[in-house]
């Protein structure tokens, strides 16, 4: 569920007056009325919207002075603490937009705040005051993804997000403008199973080249749009050749890449095939199975069912959840469901229970059909990082006792994020807290920030089922994964989990699981 802020009709100009500190005895350059208005009017229904429709209460005031805080730490000024009794006096919405004008118009048109960048200031302070899961994203983040993606897989650092100095915005044909990249221009991200991943591009890589085109101040512009722009729906698309400077190779390399239609992964195995695909024995020999699964979208559950399905003579299974970031609530409970008779997966609680979704769901209701995976022995690995769908998932197998939990307590967010998108930034929505979830038992996951370690928050491995590890080696064990993830099908090069027993905490549940067959 999700709202959106309607277009502004009869823009009111304000009566009355407002203090506004001056911010210092620098000449400022005269802001445009309209922009102050625009700025005012679209802050002003924003933190309307989060004051109604946060988990829990907050005042429009204590949002309003958190958003005025930004706009002068975006200038470095000061801010006014007379402001504070400004926000205290506003009383009607006429007060707050003629005082968040005044304001605004005070700071002056500063390079720091041009154009968007000022309500980009405001927006992004507003998690200082509501919690570390909101902020502001690229709207097409709460598009679930049921269908292929395009593209080249990658993504640059400073391609995307909040106008900043790293970055020039400009726009596209398709009218969703684009963060021209820094230069050089430095592999962020890669997705696995799409181009940029099969052709071994990793991140941190830097692309000096594009088909023999020096990536420079005047040139990074032209190069850019032109393959972000470049279609991929064609029998034959265009090869790009990458030339890569990485660390620890002493020479300049090529990447031969095209934009395509792929799968972004979200459920990894043992070892890559040939073709790309996981393979999910862990022992074949003993019928042993292993899935991890990443973050939750929307083609999670059908990735989920083929991976199940190359398993059907499988004895037991893994199913890691180790670094799990969550994702999308509807698909995390649709992976639970795969693997239940049925019985209660979560139940929601909501600020505003009658419009922003269901309150519950149950494993009998998402007409699943029954498989075997229903039955077989299963041990449930997780670890500190598992997270929101992780922990959604990990709970409600283990409440329903068809799994045992094994690793390392969970993070403890039980958090449900919906977007409000913004109208004067179409590409961009606020990531609102607007509900938790709670286990099948009735306990909350959420961990809180006065919660104690002795509360029950989260997810606790079953008893006897604990397998401890240094925070160092998870986060080796984290990246190793990353990596192995990433590492194209045709590669020889050797990685740590090459062997298997280099993660210690699944091959002790290989061996538990082991136990759990035999009895």
């Amino acid at each position: 569920m999700s709202w959106k802020m309607g277009a502004l009709c009869g823009l009111i100009l304000l009566g009355g007056t407002a203090r506004a500190a001056n911010p210092g005895d620098r000449p400022v350059k005269l802001l445009d009325e309209a922009q102050a208005l625009t700025y005012a009017h679209e802050l002003r229904l924003l933190t309307q919207l989060i004051s109604q429709q946060y988990v829990r209460d907050i005042s429009e005031n204590e949002l309003m002075q958190a958003a005025l805080q930004g706009l002068y730490d975006a200038v470095r000024q000061p801010f006014p603490s007379s402001l504070i009794d400004d926000l205290k006096n506003a009383k009607t919405e006429n007060d707050r937009d003629a005082l968040l004008v005044a304001s605004r118009r005070k700071l002056g048109n500063d390079p720091a705040l041009e154009g968007d960048k000022a309500l980009f200031a405001s927006i992004q302070a507003l998690p200082a005051v509501l919690d570390p899961h909101c902020a502001l994203v690229k709207s097409n983040d709460f598009q679930i993804a049921l269908d292929n993606q395009v593209g080249f897989g990658f993504e640059l650092d400073g391609q995307s997000g909040a106008p900043s100095g790293r970055g020039n915005m400009r726009g596209s044909e398709f009218g969703v403008p684009h963060m021209i990249p820094p230069i050089p221009f430095r592999i962020a991200k890669i997705h696995p199973g799409g181009p940029a991943q099969r052709a071994g591009l990793r991140p941190g890589d830097v692309v000096t080249h594009i088909d023999g085109k020096a990536i420079t101040a005047n040139s990074a512009e032209g190069i850019f749009n032109e393959i972000i722009t470049e279609p991929a729906d064609v029998p034959s698309p265009k090869e790009h050749f990458f030339t890569i400077l990485r660390d620890g190779r002493k020479q300049p390399f090529d990447l031969t890449i095209a934009k395509r239609i792929y799968d972004s992964e979200a459920i990894f195995g043992v070892r890559r095939s040939a073709d790309n695909s996981w393979n999910h024995w862990l022992d074949e020999t003993a019928g042993i199975g292993y899935i991890r699964i990443g973050f939750i979208d929307g083609k999670t559950p059908s990735q989920l069912a083929d991976a199940l399905g190359q398993l059907r003579n499988a004895k037991g299974l893994i199913l890691d959840l180790r670094w799990c970031p969550g994702g999308y609530l509807n698909p995390a409970a649709e992976v639970a469901a795969t693997f239940l008779e049925g019985g209660k997966i979560a139940s929601m609680k909501y600020r505003l229970p009658d419009r922003q979704g269901p309150n519950e769901f149950n494993a009998d209701g998402f007409g699943l059909r029954r498989n075997r995976f229903k039955d077989v022995p299963m041990v449930v690995l997780v670890n500190g990082d598992t997270s929101g769908g992780g922990e959604l998932i990990a709970a409600a197998l283990q409440d329903n006792e068809r799994a045992k939990v094994a690793g390392q307590r969970t993070l403890g967010k039980a958090s449900i994020q919906t977007p409000v998108y913004l109208t004067n930034l179409p590409q961009y929505a606020f990531k609102l807290t607007a509900g938790t979830f709670i286990r099948p038992s009735g306990t909350s996951l959420q961990r809180y920030s006065a919660s104690k370690s002795e509360e029950d928050w989260g997810v606790r491995p079953d008893k006897n089922f604990e397998i401890p590890l240094s925070h160092a080696l998870s986060q080796r064990l984290k990246d190793w994964h990353a990596f192995y993830a990433l590492r194209p099908p045709v590669s020889r090069e050797a990685l740590p989990l090459d062997d298997p027993e280099t993660d210690p905490q699944r091959h002790r549940a290989m061996r538990l699981l082991k136990d759990l067959i035999a009895k």
